[in-house]
């Protein structure tokens, strides 16, 4: 009952605007957040930064799941503008509820590789610094979820799936664009059967 606009104050625990700080490079948010628990084992949420931000810059965002403050922001792409973060594929690759990886695109058609920072215990970087997992160029953003699952021959490791297109811009539906790809790759995973 107490579900309503007047009752919000009462109801959400946290919000979070391009104007709060640290958050300058939020954009539209399109991706859906992930709840989940990190590697300090502490419960957080994970997001790209969405489009069409400040900067235009590939982010993603580690906030406190109870109060929402800004725990850790990974810059992936921070070249001149148009990019943006999509959904992101945490994966526990052990099985103990902790995430151990994290994949994502962006609108530069990148797939992005993130795994713990080994000198900051609940931080996060790119797995190759500054360079992404897989390109495929800038006609070809990745604007959804990639998919994470087991090798369909048993072997070990992991597949990552994803496939490339946008439409949420004018032009996305004009006849005669590019045509776009789905992408399956493996990725071994040391200990994982």
């Amino acid at each position: 009952a107490g579900f309503t606009e007047g009752g919000a104050s009462n109801i959400v625990l946290w919000e979070i605007t391009p104007a709060t700080t640290g958050f300058s490079e939020l954009g539209y948010t399109f991706s859906r957040p992930a709840i989940v628990k990190n590697t300090d084992g502490e419960w957080v949420v994970m997001f790209g930064n969405g489009y069409a931000s400040a900067s235009g810059h590939a982010v993603m965002y580690v906030v406190d799941a109870e109060d929402g403050g800004l725990l850790d922001t990974v810059t992936l792409e921070s070249s001149a503008g148009g990019n943006g973060l999509s959904t992101i594929a945490p994966v526990d690759v052990n099985g103990d509820q902790v995430i151990d990886v994290v994949y994502a695109g962006d609108l530069r058609g990148n797939l992005w590789k993130l795994i713990p920072d080994p000198n900051a215990t609940g931080d996060w970087i790119s797995a190759f610094g500054a360079a992404p997992l897989f390109a495929n160029g800038a006609t070809q953003p990745i604007t959804a979820r990639p998919e994470v699952g087991l090798h369909p021959e048993g072997l070990p490791g992991l597949m990552v799936y994803f496939g490339t297109g946008k439409y949420f811009e004018n032009g996305d539906n004009v006849a005669g664009l590019d045509v776009h790809r789905f992408y399956g790759t493996s990725i071994p995973c040391p200990g994982r059967r």
